[in-house]
C-alpha cells in the first residue's frame, strides 16, 4: 500500500512537470529511493521574499522577477556558493551576422573534467534580472 502511494506521488510530480522526450518512469523513482517533499511551505515563503512582481501598464498582465540571482542559487536550488563564478571574458562570443555578442555572467565549473556545466547570462531588465540558461 505504502508503495502504491508513492508511486501515485511520482506520478503527480511528472504530471506537473509536464515532460516531453526520455523521462524517468515513476517506478524507476520508486526504485531509487526517491520521495516527494510535500514540506515545502518554508521554501515557498523564501521564494516569495526574493521573487517580486514587475507590473506593466496592465494590472491584470505582470512578470515576475528574481531580485539577486546568487541568493535564488543559494537558498532555493541548494547550490554552494562556490558553484557559481563570474564568467571569464574567453567565453564571450560574438555573433555579427546578428549584431549581437553572447557574454555569460556566470559560469558553473565543472569539478570532475574542468571547463564549464553550464553558462547563466543575467540582464537587467526593469526592477530585476531576466535569466537565460
Amino acid at each position: 500500500m505504502v508503495k502504491d502511494r508513492e508511486i501515485q506521488a511520482h506520478k503527480e510530480w511528472l504530471g506537473f512537470l509536464q515532460p516531453v522526450g526520455l523521462v524517468v518512469s515513476p517506478t524507476a523513482l520508486n526504485n531509487a529511493q526517491m520521495s516527494v517533499n510535500r514540506n515545502v511551505v518554508e521554501l515557498q515563503q523564501r521564494l516569495s521574499e526574493i521573487v517580486s512582481r514587475d507590473s506593466s501598464d496592465d494590472s491584470t498582465n505582470y512578470t515576475c522577477v528574481i531580485s539577486d540571482f546568487l541568493t535564488f542559487t543559494v537558498e532555493i536550488l541548494g547550490w554552494q556558493p562556490t558553484d557559481l563564478v563570474e564568467s571569464p571574458e574567453d567565453l564571450e562570443v560574438s555573433l555579427p551576422e546578428y549584431g549581437e555578442t553572447l557574454q555569460p555572467t556566470y559560469a558553473v565549473p565543472d569539478p570532475d573534467k574542468g571547463g564549464w556545466l553550464m553558462l547563466v547570462q543575467v540582464r537587467t531588465k526593469k526592477l530585476g534580472w531576466v535569466f537565460i540558461f
